[in-house]
């Protein structure tokens, strides 16, 4: 589920309320953007802590699925590197304006540029 997020948020698709945010100027979007990203750090830090946390706890009780007793300790360890590789980035997006796919000006400059592989 978390992971899904990844790319929609390089994106620029991230969840925003488009009317109230395009009332505000630039530079209190600018700011807007840093607290979302400063907020979703702090979440997916902490989601990326307890996940180590928690697999701690299940490789002391030796919990495995049932089944096929796959333990189930080292998918919280993938949970967490991703966890924290998406805090990581939001940090980055913090301090570095990263231009986004859907972004305006990328798209007006994409309607005039030929599509590649294309005669013009």
């Amino acid at each position: 589920g978390a992971h899904a997020m990844v790319p929609h948020h390089g994106q620029g698709a991230n969840v925003s309320i488009e009317l109230l945010f395009n009332k505000f100027g630039p530079v209190a979007q600018l700011w807007l953007k840093r607290l979302s990203n400063a907020l979703g750090c702090v979440l997916f830090a902490a989601i990326a802590w307890r996940s180590i946390v928690q697999s701690f706890d299940v490789r002391e009780f030796n919990e495995s699925s049932q089944l096929l007793t796959v333990p189930y300790w080292p998918f919280y360890y993938v949970v967490a590197f991703g966890a924290a590789l998406f805090a990581w980035v939001m940090l980055l997006r913090i301090f570095v304006e990263l231009p986004e796919e859907n972004d305006v000006t990328t798209a007006e400059k994409s309607k005039d540029d030929p599509i590649p592989g294309e005669n013009p």
